[in-house]
């Protein structure tokens, strides 16, 4: 341990890359903690979902990102509480971690503005598994869409393939960057990759 001003990062995301940015030369010892062990890049997370990209193309090892910068520390970690009295940061594990400094760059998560019950009903999109989840439900679907154009389905269970052939019944809820975009990638999905892997389902 040095005598050197130690400061703390919660998050390794885009508001802790920048922080780590910013820091480059400053004479002190630098500790980022995150839960998760990738930087992501949420901007293409609906491609992801849609099966445009595969999940390690938007993820890089944050260890990696650091790994030229010798005064920081990467820990693996939840935060669960911080004592600014004391200058320590508890972690999930029962250990803390003390600071003279902190920058808390959590990030957000989405809301349901006051109806949390519609979460099981439409899952948000701000991790790779939310992105994985989807993207297995786009495809199970088009799977399942497939064996009603070839006629296995039978005619009562109709209703839960997406129907293709007069529009795909993929709602969204929200224009904002993610929403918009992810609209814009429905084409692309049901189009491109499907009439390549899906060619009974699709028209031509």
């Amino acid at each position: 341990m040095t005598d050197k001003p130690k400061i703390v990062i919660v998050g390794g995301g885009f508001g802790g890359l920048a922080a780590i940015k910013e820091l480059k030369g400053v004479d002190a010892d630098i500790t980022v903690i995150d839960r998760r062990n990738h930087h992501l890049f949420q901007p293409l997370l609906y491609q992801v979902a849609t099966t445009s990209l595969g999940p390690s193309e938007i993820a890089w090892p944050i260890r990696q990102l650091v790994h030229r910068r010798r005064e920081i520390t990467t820990l693996l970690s939840s935060v669960t509480g911080i004592d600014t009295a004391a200058k320590l940061i508890r972690l999930e594990n029962g250990t803390e971690v003390s600071y003279d400094y902190v920058i808390l760059a959590t990030g957000a998560q989405h809301a349901y503005f006051g109806h949390d019950d519609w979460e099981p009903y439409a899952p948000g999109l701000k991790t790779l598994e939310d992105a994985t989840a989807m993207r297995r439900k786009l495809l199970v679907a088009f799977e399942r869409a497939e064996l009603e154009a070839v006629g296995v389905v039978p005619f009562t269970q109709k209703r839960t393939a997406l129907k293709n052939r007069n529009g795909s019944s993929i709602p969204m809820s929200g224009a904002g960057l993610l929403g918009g975009t992810g609209m814009s990638a429905s084409t692309p999905t049901g189009a491109a990759a499907g009439n390549q892997w899906f060619p009974q389902n699709m028209e031509p």
